[in-house]
């Protein structure tokens, strides 16, 4: 998997699948505002069903979907390549891990949903 930067957005690693490392604080400080409220909108539709159950974040960055999915009364679990990006999550999700969207680093039916908001257009196939 080869993760590329949004546009506008240079890496500030070397490394192909670290496009966001470095960058969450302004992440954070912009485009974090905007991803909040579609997480919102794109939780409501299903926010019912999801209250209690374990939900795996796939590609969470800074943690909109985690945030919206926590509001909803689920238990959201986050897993992103930047470490930089997961740092901003906080208390949004339970757990955050390290790892690579088309290699998850978990057991089969190790939740109950999963979802993937704004980061499949991120994979280079």
């Amino acid at each position: 998997m080869v993760e590329r930067a949004p546009r506008g957005v240079e890496s500030l690693s070397t490394e192909p699948g670290n496009a966001y490392e470095g960058v969450a604080a302004a992440w954070a400080g912009g485009p974090a505002a905007m991803y909040d409220k579609l997480a919102s909108v794109a939780i409501t539709s299903t926010a019912k069903s999801l209250r209690g159950a374990s939900v795996l974040d796939v590609g969470a960055g800074t943690g909109a979907l985690c945030r919206a999915l926590k509001a909803a009364g689920a238990v959201p679990i986050a897993v992103d390549m930047s470490g930089d990006m997961l740092g901003l999550i906080g208390d949004a999700a339970l757990g955050s891990v390290v790892g690579d969207m088309c290699a998850l680093p978990f057991c089969d039916n190790g939740f109950d949903a999963a979802v993937s908001g704004f980061a499949i257009s991120h994979i280079d196939t």
